[in-house]
């Protein structure tokens, strides 16, 4: 978690593997959280967005500028529609490089964001909830990630302390 919900803060969250970086929301003050928490943005693959709010999306221009510098050349941005015009608002004041951002904005009910031998990332959409203060409805996104199945190891002690019997049931809890 690289930061919660709070007055000056919105809820954000960084999952690593081996060689990549996500990030769930992209709130002000998004590259000062990646410093201090060590996330090197080089090597950010993806940024995700629950629903297309202020707090949420706000420190994207931003981070998408600091993760060019550090030499990223490829960031897959997914949720809601309306991310890829308001980074084209931008487009005045804040010059991108082509190719940077790689838009993934779907009216699937799910789809595949992120696909390697470590992890497959899908978004989930759905209709949000409605809003008191101007009655309309908004799309929200979950993502649900998953990894391949590890084989824990067998410990042959442990195996020998319990009495388990050498022979092909030594074998069999080996290989899972």
């Amino acid at each position: 978690v690289l930061c919660t919900e709070g007055i000056d803060s919105s809820a954000c969250i960084a999952v690593f593997t081996e060689s990549h970086r996500f990030l769930f929301n992209c709130g002000e003050g998004i590259q000062r959280l990646c410093v201090e928490h060590k996330v090197r943005l080089s090597k950010i693959r993806a940024v995700m967005f629950t629903d297309f709010s202020p707090q949420h999306v706000f420190g994207l221009p931003g981070l998408s500028l600091t993760a060019a510098d550090a030499g990223n050349n490829n960031i897959r941005v997914a949720g809601p529609i309306q991310l890829k015009s308001f980074l084209h608002t931008t487009r005045h004041f804040m010059k991108l490089p082509d190719g940077l951002l790689n838009f993934h904005t779907t009216t699937e009910q799910s789809s595949c964001i992120f696909n390697s031998s470590e992890v497959d990332l899908r978004m989930i959409s759905f209709d949000g909830h409605n809003n008191a203060d101007n009655n309309c409805s908004s799309k929200r996104n979950c993502f649900v990630g998953r990894t391949p199945e590890l084989k824990g190891k067998f410990d042959l002690q442990k195996a020998q302390a319990l009495n388990v019997p050498k022979g092909p049931l030594f074998g069999k809890l080996k290989n899972g």
